[in-house]
């Protein structure tokens, strides 16, 4: 697949995509804070020998915002649909994870595999007080951050990179400031109202997600997230979780060479399978 890049047209708007590579697809979806541009060295890294994809959801990036409902699992059915994309592999970090389950859910015949990195999910509900007041300290320090977002200068976006990528070098943590900083309204906690999701929610129908699905944390990361990662594994038809030791949030830029040899090692089984069913791209 030659490189390129374009706009998909979804409902109300264009999604911005860039594309390079060849081999069996791979569809790279941000976190919530960022765009499709921390992807990088991933996509360096696999451009010898897979078709890969990213793209900025709406709002973001070079996306156009939402003006209509919308839902994000949906936008990505058009996407590949534009791109001639019977089927992928998806690797989705944070909110990124969240849109992967989603879709896989919706969509099991089009997902051939997927990697969420610290994913919320959608219809995810606390097994425990404890684990609650858990959650409930996660959002006043998100309250906090967005507190600062009404002052203008770099304290907000600092304050998020603090929260949520603590442990990236100095090098990556100036151009995740900078990426976050170009998309400072979503960036900074302003959820468009478009945004819907598709019910029942993806929790209550993870049987219906009928791709392999690793699930990665770090074990630097707020605890609850390893929490959901193993109700992931467990109730998955075919999940299992590692934790990647010295890693926070960001699991992908805070331990990089760690987290591309986990998806060498994972997507290199699912090629094998595919060769042996015959249905490589």
């Amino acid at each position: 697949m030659p490189d390129g890049t374009g706009y998909a047209p979804v409902d109300g708007g264009r999604l911005y995509y860039e594309r390079t590579g060849n081999g069996n697809p791979i569809i790279w979806l941000h976190a919530g804070f960022l765009d499709r541009r921390m992807w990088e060295r991933p996509f360096g890294h696999f451009a010898r020998s897979y078709d890969l994809i990213r793209y900025d959801q709406r709002g973001y990036g070079l996306s156009d915002p939402a003006e209509v409902d919308y839902i994000e699992s949906r936008d990505l059915c058009f996407l590949m649909d534009h791109l001639g994309l019977g089927s992928a592999y998806l690797v989705g970090s944070a909110m990124g994870g969240r849109i992967a389950l989603d879709f896989a859910a919706d969509y099991p015949n089009r997902t051939d595999g997927v990697v969420v990195i610290a994913p919320s999910v959608a219809g995810y509900r606390p097994a425990s007080p404890e684990e609650d007041a858990m959650w409930e300290e996660i959002d006043q320090r998100e309250e906090a951050v967005e507190a600062l977002a009404a002052t203008p200068g770099p304290a907000a976006i600092a304050a998020k990179l603090d929260l949520w990528a603590p442990l990236v070098d100095a090098e990556t943590r100036a151009r995740l400031g900078t990426i976050a900083a170009e998309n400072r309204d979503k960036a900074l906690g302003r959820t468009s109202p478009h945004r819907k999701q598709t019910l029942p929610a993806t929790m209550d129908r993870l049987w219906a997600v009928l791709a392999p699905v690793l699930i990665l944390t770090g074990e630097q990361d707020f605890p609850v997230y390893r929490t959901v990662a193993d109700t992931l594994a467990e109730k998955l038809p075919n999940g299992q979780h590692k934790i990647v030791e010295g890693a926070d949030h960001m699991v992908s830029l805070s331990k990089p060479a760690e987290f591309l040899g986990l998806l060498d090692g994972f997507f290199a089984r699912l090629d094998f399978v595919a060769m042996q069913r015959g249905t490589t791209h």
